[in-house]
Protein backbone atom coordinates (compact mmCIF):
# COMPACT_ATOMS: atom_id res chain seq x y z
CA UNK A 1 0.00 0.00 0.00
CA UNK A 2 1.32 3.90 -1.13
CA UNK A 3 0.41 5.72 1.90
CA UNK A 4 1.28 9.07 2.62
CA UNK A 5 0.31 11.24 5.71
CA UNK A 6 1.04 14.92 6.24
CA UNK A 7 -1.03 15.31 9.55
CA UNK A 8 -3.92 15.24 9.50
CA UNK A 9 -4.12 14.58 6.26
CA UNK A 10 -4.15 10.93 4.86
CA UNK A 11 -4.28 8.68 1.78
CA UNK A 12 -3.36 5.20 1.13
CA UNK A 13 -3.48 3.15 -2.31
CA UNK A 14 -3.56 -1.14 -2.99
CA UNK A 15 -0.48 -1.98 -3.91
CA UNK A 16 -2.07 -2.71 -7.23
CA UNK A 17 -3.74 0.69 -7.67
CA UNK A 18 -1.81 1.59 -10.23
CA UNK A 19 -1.43 0.71 -14.12
CA UNK A 20 2.70 1.36 -13.84
CA UNK A 21 5.23 2.68 -11.34
CA UNK A 22 4.83 5.99 -11.12
CA UNK A 23 5.71 8.88 -8.45
CA UNK A 24 3.35 10.05 -6.21
CA UNK A 25 3.59 13.59 -4.34
CA UNK A 26 1.55 14.50 -2.03
CA UNK A 27 2.09 18.43 -0.06
CA UNK A 28 0.04 20.57 2.58
CA UNK A 29 -1.20 22.27 4.17
CA UNK A 30 -1.71 25.09 1.73
CA UNK A 31 -5.59 27.54 1.50
CA UNK A 32 -8.36 25.49 0.27
CA UNK A 33 -9.66 27.24 -3.10
CA UNK A 34 -13.23 28.80 -2.91
CA UNK A 35 -16.13 26.95 -4.38
CA UNK A 36 -19.67 29.08 -4.75
CA UNK A 37 -21.50 28.69 -1.93
CA UNK A 38 -19.47 25.82 -0.11
CA UNK A 39 -17.06 27.20 3.39
CA UNK A 40 -13.64 25.43 3.52
CA UNK A 41 -13.60 23.85 6.79
CA UNK A 42 -9.71 23.97 7.40
CA UNK A 43 -6.95 23.29 5.42
CA UNK A 44 -6.44 21.56 1.75
CA UNK A 45 -3.99 18.99 0.63
CA UNK A 46 -2.38 18.01 -2.67
CA UNK A 47 -1.90 14.96 -4.01
CA UNK A 48 0.02 14.44 -7.41
CA UNK A 49 0.29 11.15 -9.61
CA UNK A 50 0.75 13.26 -12.68
CA UNK A 51 -1.11 12.40 -15.82
CA UNK A 52 -1.62 8.39 -14.35
CA UNK A 53 -4.70 7.44 -13.79
CA UNK A 54 -5.88 5.48 -10.55
CA UNK A 55 -6.33 1.51 -11.05
CA UNK A 56 -8.12 1.15 -8.06
CA UNK A 57 -9.63 4.29 -5.46
CA UNK A 58 -7.57 5.64 -2.71
CA UNK A 59 -8.21 5.53 0.77
CA UNK A 60 -8.69 9.07 1.76
CA UNK A 61 -9.37 10.69 5.33
CA UNK A 62 -9.29 14.00 6.94
CA UNK A 63 -10.61 14.79 10.79
CA UNK A 64 -13.50 16.91 11.45
CA UNK A 65 -13.05 19.87 13.01
CA UNK A 66 -14.60 20.48 16.57
CA UNK A 67 -17.66 22.81 16.19
CA UNK A 68 -17.94 21.39 12.35
CA UNK A 69 -21.56 20.43 11.85
CA UNK A 70 -21.11 16.38 10.94
CA UNK A 71 -23.65 16.59 8.63
CA UNK A 72 -23.13 19.43 6.27
CA UNK A 73 -19.39 18.51 6.44
CA UNK A 74 -17.94 16.88 3.53
CA UNK A 75 -14.24 15.92 2.05
CA UNK A 76 -13.91 16.86 -1.23
CA UNK A 77 -11.78 16.73 -4.03
CA UNK A 78 -10.68 19.87 -6.43
CA UNK A 79 -9.57 17.87 -9.98
CA UNK A 80 -9.04 20.58 -12.52
CA UNK A 81 -11.97 22.64 -12.31
CA UNK A 82 -14.29 20.01 -11.18
CA UNK A 83 -14.94 19.50 -7.49
CA UNK A 84 -15.92 15.97 -5.88
CA UNK A 85 -16.88 14.84 -2.87
CA UNK A 86 -15.55 11.85 -1.65
CA UNK A 87 -17.67 11.40 1.89
CA UNK A 88 -20.04 13.37 4.00
CA UNK A 89 -20.40 12.80 7.73
CA UNK A 90 -17.87 11.52 10.11
CA UNK A 91 -17.17 8.28 10.95
CA UNK A 92 -16.72 7.03 15.01
CA UNK A 93 -13.30 7.93 15.24
CA UNK A 94 -14.46 11.47 13.85
CA UNK A 95 -12.25 11.71 10.46
CA UNK A 96 -14.55 11.84 7.43
CA UNK A 97 -12.93 8.97 5.40
CA UNK A 98 -13.62 7.83 1.93
CA UNK A 99 -12.57 6.65 -1.43
CA UNK A 100 -11.74 7.79 -4.75
CA UNK A 101 -9.92 7.47 -8.00
CA UNK A 102 -9.53 11.00 -8.42
CA UNK A 103 -6.05 13.05 -7.42
CA UNK A 104 -5.73 16.82 -6.68
CA UNK A 105 -6.36 19.16 -3.74
CA UNK A 106 -8.56 18.04 -0.90
CA UNK A 107 -10.34 19.66 1.71
CA UNK A 108 -13.22 19.92 3.89
CA UNK A 109 -16.19 21.97 2.70
CA UNK A 110 -19.59 22.65 4.78
CA UNK A 111 -22.27 22.84 2.33
CA UNK A 112 -25.24 24.89 3.18
CA UNK A 113 -26.61 25.65 0.06
CA UNK A 114 -30.00 23.58 -1.34
CA UNK A 115 -30.18 21.92 -4.51
CA UNK A 116 -31.32 24.94 -7.62
CA UNK A 117 -34.44 23.80 -9.25
CA UNK A 118 -34.68 25.44 -12.45
CA UNK A 119 -37.92 26.18 -14.77
CA UNK A 120 -40.48 23.26 -14.47
CA UNK A 121 -42.45 22.56 -17.71
CA UNK A 122 -44.29 19.93 -19.43
CA UNK A 123 -42.68 17.51 -21.61
CA UNK A 124 -43.44 18.96 -25.54
CA UNK A 125 -42.69 18.37 -29.54
CA UNK A 126 -42.48 20.97 -31.87
CA UNK A 127 -44.90 23.11 -29.61
CA UNK A 128 -47.86 20.80 -28.63
CA UNK A 129 -48.33 18.58 -25.98
CA UNK A 130 -46.90 14.90 -27.03
CA UNK A 131 -49.52 11.95 -26.36
CA UNK A 132 -50.35 11.85 -22.65
CA UNK A 133 -48.89 8.11 -23.02
CA UNK A 134 -45.37 9.98 -23.21
CA UNK A 135 -46.41 12.89 -20.98
CA UNK A 136 -43.71 14.01 -18.13
CA UNK A 137 -43.18 16.79 -16.13
CA UNK A 138 -40.16 18.10 -15.75
CA UNK A 139 -38.06 19.81 -13.35
CA UNK A 140 -34.02 20.71 -14.06
CA UNK A 141 -31.95 20.07 -10.70
CA UNK A 142 -28.04 21.73 -10.15
CA UNK A 143 -26.44 20.68 -6.46
CA UNK A 144 -22.79 21.66 -6.36
CA UNK A 145 -21.69 20.09 -3.10
CA UNK A 146 -22.43 17.10 -1.26
CA UNK A 147 -24.87 15.45 -4.13
CA UNK A 148 -28.79 14.95 -3.96
CA UNK A 149 -29.72 12.63 -1.78
CA UNK A 150 -32.68 10.62 -4.26
CA UNK A 151 -34.63 9.22 -1.88
CA UNK A 152 -35.69 12.50 -0.72
CA UNK A 153 -36.02 14.29 -4.04
CA UNK A 154 -39.41 14.18 -5.80
CA UNK A 155 -42.71 15.69 -6.82
CA UNK A 156 -45.96 16.38 -5.10
CA UNK A 157 -48.99 16.13 -7.35
CA UNK A 158 -52.33 17.87 -5.10
CA UNK A 159 -50.46 17.05 -2.03
CA UNK A 160 -49.51 13.59 -2.39
CA UNK A 161 -45.52 12.51 -2.92
CA UNK A 162 -45.30 10.39 -6.63
CA UNK A 163 -42.90 8.04 -7.87
CA UNK A 164 -39.92 10.29 -9.70
CA UNK A 165 -37.16 9.54 -11.55
CA UNK A 166 -33.63 11.88 -12.06
CA UNK A 167 -31.93 11.42 -15.25
CA UNK A 168 -28.06 12.53 -14.14
CA UNK A 169 -26.81 12.89 -17.36
CA UNK A 170 -29.32 15.54 -18.03
CA UNK A 171 -29.74 16.91 -14.69
CA UNK A 172 -33.75 16.49 -14.59
CA UNK A 173 -35.82 15.30 -11.87
CA UNK A 174 -38.69 13.65 -14.18
CA UNK A 175 -42.70 12.50 -13.38
CA UNK A 176 -44.19 9.95 -15.95
CA UNK A 177 -47.48 9.20 -14.71
CA UNK A 178 -49.04 5.74 -16.19
CA UNK A 179 -52.32 7.26 -16.67
CA UNK A 180 -53.27 10.52 -17.90
CA UNK A 181 -53.86 13.05 -15.35
CA UNK A 182 -57.95 13.83 -14.55
CA UNK A 183 -58.98 17.18 -16.24
CA UNK A 184 -58.49 20.53 -14.98
CA UNK A 185 -55.82 22.16 -12.48
CA UNK A 186 -53.42 20.37 -10.87
CA UNK A 187 -50.74 21.69 -8.16
CA UNK A 188 -47.13 20.62 -7.72
CA UNK A 189 -44.12 20.89 -5.43
CA UNK A 190 -40.38 19.95 -6.74
CA UNK A 191 -38.58 18.69 -3.50
CA UNK A 192 -34.93 18.32 -3.84
CA UNK A 193 -32.52 17.77 -1.09
CA UNK A 194 -28.71 16.95 -0.90
CA UNK A 195 -26.98 14.56 1.24
CA UNK A 196 -25.70 17.66 3.73
CA UNK A 197 -29.88 18.01 4.35
CA UNK A 198 -30.19 20.92 2.60
CA UNK A 199 -33.42 21.04 0.78
CA UNK A 200 -34.88 23.21 -1.94
CA UNK A 201 -38.77 23.58 -2.59
CA UNK A 202 -40.17 25.11 -5.75
CA UNK A 203 -44.09 25.04 -6.18
CA UNK A 204 -46.50 25.52 -9.40
CA UNK A 205 -49.72 24.25 -11.56
CA UNK A 206 -50.33 22.87 -14.50
CA UNK A 207 -53.49 22.39 -16.43
CA UNK A 208 -54.94 19.28 -17.73
CA UNK A 209 -57.79 19.89 -20.72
Amino acid sequence: IATHALAPFSWALPPDGVFERSAIRASGPAPAPRFGALRAVGDAYDVDTGALPLRRPARVSLPLPAGADPRATGLYVVSGRALRVVATGAGPDGRVTGETRYTGRFALYEDRAAPLIGRRRALIENGAPVPYSRWALLAPLREVGSGLDLAHTYFEIDGARVPSEYDVDMGLLRWRPRARPAPGRHTYEVVATDRAGNVGHAIGAFVIR
